[in-house]
């Protein structure tokens, strides 16, 4: 019986993952995973394994610094825009009022703390709002009375300047980190495909067990409307998409990572998580009405990732 001929032009592997981490991702981990297991009964590909793995191995750590660069942050990172309507609507309406309880509105005290009122907090540039805060917790030190709401405007303050710097800072890191990814990728790729030539030289009579070594499935997905990939980091809550739900819609949900991941609809973007929605653990996949999700009127998907240490992956198909 005469061997086959495999022909190939380019890499189809770099092909198939190029600019998506996450699929990168999945083809590593489907690579890998295969190479583990050959290599418990065939020491041929002990070399591929150990030659490969390193490659897997940066692409994971990745995942991290992409999760918290394309995700809003839980807590000490949400976005500056979501953190002002805090400011606006809750907070200023919050310490104004207990500060108004023991010095009225009349008074020099009162005056001195805010000599506009609560206009500052809720008017005119972003800058300008962060710069009350600050000047609030400020004077505010010269009042041992209310030193527990210093300490929340202080701690408010910290939240503010720290999203300030994450919004100035993310279109260079983005540049930069974008280098990183696609090297590491590329990486992954070229000792995947080489890896392909020598599997296909072990067993060239053997198409099956050539094609085992390679998530086939990922690569040859097209990118569409209704499906999409995306990396969340530890801590973070993500939109995922805003869109109309059709009634009786269903969606597909894979979490392709090692960390628990909870999928929830709301009605707005940067809504803290609720109780409700679906918990989808590691390596699984489940499909389920959008209504399980919360109500069909809300037109976010959101996703949450309560570990503290590690990004998960996720898959989301609207069948």
């Amino acid at each position: 019986m005469s061997s086959p001929t495999y022909i190939f032009a380019d890499n189809f592997i770099l092909n198939g993952v190029r600019g998506s981490l996450v699929k990168a991702i999945k083809v590593a981990n489907y690579h890998y995973n295969a190479l583990v297991g050959a290599a418990a009964s065939d020491p041929f590909y002990i070399p591929l394994r150990e030659e490969f793995k390193p490659t897997r191995v940066a692409l994971l750590a990745i995942t991290g610094e992409k999760g918290t660069d394309t995700a809003q942050r839980i807590g000490d990172t949400l976005d500056l825009d979501t953190l002002l309507k805090q400011l606006g609507a809750r907070k200023i309406e919050s310490w104004e009022p207990t500060i108004r309880a023991k010095y009225n509105s009349k008074s020099v005290i009162y005056k001195t703390i805010f000599p506009q009122g609560r206009k500052p907090f809720q008017q005119g540039k972003k800058d300008i709002k962060i710069e009350a805060v600050n000047q609030l917790q400020l004077i505010l030190l010269n009042y041992p009375e209310f030193a527990t709401t210093q300490a929340e405007v202080l701690a408010f303050y910290e939240d503010l300047t720290k999203a300030r710097s994450f919004q100035e800072g993310k279109k260079q890191e983005i540049g930069s980190d974008r280098g990183t990814e696609d090297a590491a990728i590329e990486a992954m790729c070229l000792i995947h495909f080489k890896n392909h030539g020598l599997i296909i030289s072990h067993t060239p009579d053997n198409p099956q067990n050539i094609a085992s070594f390679i998530d086939v499935q990922t690569l040859q997905r097209p990118a569409t409307a209704n499906h999409t990939t995306g990396i969340v980091g530890s801590d973070t809550l993500k939109k995922i998409w805003s869109r109309k739900w059709k009634n009786g819609a269903t969606l597909k949900l894979t979490n392709n990572g090692d960390v628990a991941l909870r999928f929830f609809l709301s009605d707005k973007s940067g809504k803290d998580y609720p109780n409700a929605g679906i918990t989808v653990q590691p390596n699984q996949n489940i499909q389920v009405p959008v209504m399980s999700l919360g109500p069909d009127s809300f037109k976010f998907l959101l996703v949450v990732n309560l570990d503290l240490d590690q990004s998960g992956l996720y898959e989301v198909e609207l069948l």
